[in-house]
């Protein structure tokens, strides 16, 4: 096995019911297909087909890790690249917000492509924030974090922990 590389990444968001996201093309078969959600005030049901890695609630703010191994022989182009899914938004409340980021890795191992997940859900307003560390506890794996926010103050920024490469962001 490989070490997971980052191919590529899209991120969509909305206040409506539901959500589209264009997957990124390039995707072969074997990829990790890696939607990180946060959401305020609704929960986003993830298409068929997607495995929940982590999905926590923290007061209104729901955020969630799900993922699929790319369709197709790997190393060979997947029939998931550039397909437009829609995941299906329940509000919960009336201020409700959507955000995707879908990051593409190649090289995991499909039997267990994440080692490690953390999240962070400040409860103080701010406009700067560090995301959580994580530790893998094999080699050559891939480590997620992720911070989701209901803090209405922007522009926000989100930093990167020492180590750590930001890939993507779906601001809402």
């Amino acid at each position: 096995m490989t070490n997971p590389t980052y191919q590529s990444q899209n991120s969509a968001t909305n206040t409506q019911n539901n959500l589209s996201i264009t997957l990124p093309a390039g995707i072969q078969g074997g990829d990790l297909i890696l939607f990180l959600k946060s959401t305020r005030d609704s929960t986003l049901t993830p298409p068929a087909g997607y495995s929940t890695a982590d999905a926590r609630t923290i007061t209104d703010l729901y955020g969630g890790v799900y993922y699929k191994i790319a369709a197709g022989t790997v190393g060979s182009a997947s029939s998931d690249a550039s397909t437009t899914i829609t995941w299906t938004v329940a509000a919960t409340g009336s201020g409700h917000k959507n955000g995707l980021a879908c990051i593409i890795i190649r090289g995991v191992d499909p039997a267990a492509p994440i080692n490690d997940i953390q999240f962070v859900a400040p409860s103080t307003g701010g406009t700067s924030f560090t995301g959580p560390s994580a530790t893998s506890t094999v080699d050559d794996c891939l480590v997620v974090t992720g911070f989701i926010d209901k803090n209405s103050v922007a522009p926000i920024t989100i930093t990167a922990p020492s180590g750590y490469t930001k890939r993507s962001e779906a601001l809402f």
